[in-house]
């Protein structure tokens, strides 16, 4: 469970930022910075390749199983729709998160 939970709190709370950079609702008006980009893949790939490794299992993450990561798109795409929602909610009032 923490493993999972692990994957999926990086995965998911690295993809929001590239949601909530900005004031559109659109992800694809404006391009984030190479650095940004770069940065956050390769976070996600530590975080996910770690359980995997010596080093994860020392610190007790788990291997996890094919069916996890297919779960874990499913609750991402999930919650990254929903926060695409509220984020169009909160704009479409005029307010401004930045």
């Amino acid at each position: 469970f923490q493993t999972g939970w692990f994957i999926f709190s990086m995965w998911s709370q690295t993809l929001v930022l590239y949601l909530m950079r900005n004031d559109e609702i659109s992800i694809f008006n404006s391009k984030p910075a190479k650095q940004l980009i770069i940065s956050t893949m390769l976070g996600i790939l530590i975080v996910t390749v770690l359980p995997y490794t010596t080093l994860g299992h020392s610190i007790n993450l788990m291997s996890m199983p094919l069916t996890f990561y297919i779960a874990l798109a499913g609750v991402l795409l999930g919650y990254l729709l929903s926060v695409l929602a509220i984020k169009k909610i909160f704009l479409k009032k005029g307010l401004s998160f930045l």
